[in-house]
């Protein structure tokens, strides 16, 4: 997203995170308003991708793709990818959107995107060129500690570069550098880095243990003053009954 391309490719492709469906569509305006998409949208897998019409000036600016598909459960998905073509801008890179490294000007997208915040590591990293590359390519992931987290097992499906991640290592929260190094199927080196942020886990405060029963038991295990009080001038007063009964034994009154 946001790349600056010297020249118009032949072709978008967009590769989503999941297999999509039909019915799918996709659009790509210049930034005069013409279409400059041509010919059938093919839809592979989790890929969706477009020839454009190379006849003619293309003109210099922001391009727009506009797309829609239709994810497995039956719901559709759009939204629109965005790049400007700047002629003369050669071989060179992006301004960095962070950190002090940029990214190649042929990277159109990535996963995680480039200074993104993500909650948990991804199971696979993916870069995703606007052109096909070739062998041989290399990727290497490192966390804020400086693991290595991206597995050898690297593999090209036509534009995307996919590097499995091991999440095994432990991941520690900050900052992570995805480094690449590829070539197109037109010998161009493409080289570049993308950072995104791991978020700390999110802590549950620690709440009080409360024993509502415990605090009754305790309670009744002290009765009240007035209670006592009362208990205490009951039994004075059965204390003198008796003594009044034992008078009038004695005085013979009973008996």
């Amino acid at each position: 997203m946001n790349a600056k391309l010297e020249h118009l490719p032949e072709a978008v492709k967009l590769t989503f995170s999941e297999a999509v469906a039909q019915p799918v569509a996709l659009t790509v305006t210049g930034p005069d308003g013409s279409i400059r998409s041509t010919g059938k949208v093919s839809l592979r897998k989790a890929s969706l991708s477009r020839p454009l019409a190379t006849t003619g000036e293309a003109p210099a600016g922001r391009y727009t793709i506009s797309y829609q598909v239709t994810s497995t459960d039956g719901h559709p998905l759009s939204g629109t990818v965005r790049f400007t073509l700047a002629p003369g801008v050669g071989t060179g890179t992006n301004e960095p959107p962070i950190g002090g490294d940029a990214a190649n000007a042929n990277l159109a997208s990535s996963l995680p995107d480039n200074g993104s915040e993500v909650g948990r590591l991804p199971e696979v990293a993916v870069l995703n060129f606007n052109e096909v590359i070739a062998q041989p390519a290399e990727v290497r992931v490192t966390g804020p500690n400086g693991v290595e987290v991206c597995t050898d097992d690297i593999s090209i499906v036509d534009a995307t570069l996919l590097c499995p991640l091991d999440a095994t290592v432990g991941p520690a929260a900050g900052t992570y550098t995805m480094s690449y190094q590829a070539r197109s199927s037109k010998g161009q080196r493409l080289a570049g880095t993308v950072r995104f942020t791991l978020s700390p886990s999110p802590v549950i405060p620690a709440t009080d243990v409360v024993t509502p029963a415990a605090g009754r038991d305790a309670e009744q295990s002290h009765p009240p003053l007035a209670t006592v009080v009362l208990v205490i001038g009951l039994v004075a007063a059965l204390g003198v009954a008796l003594l009044d009964v034992k008078r009038l034994v004695r005085n013979g009154f009973l008996g």
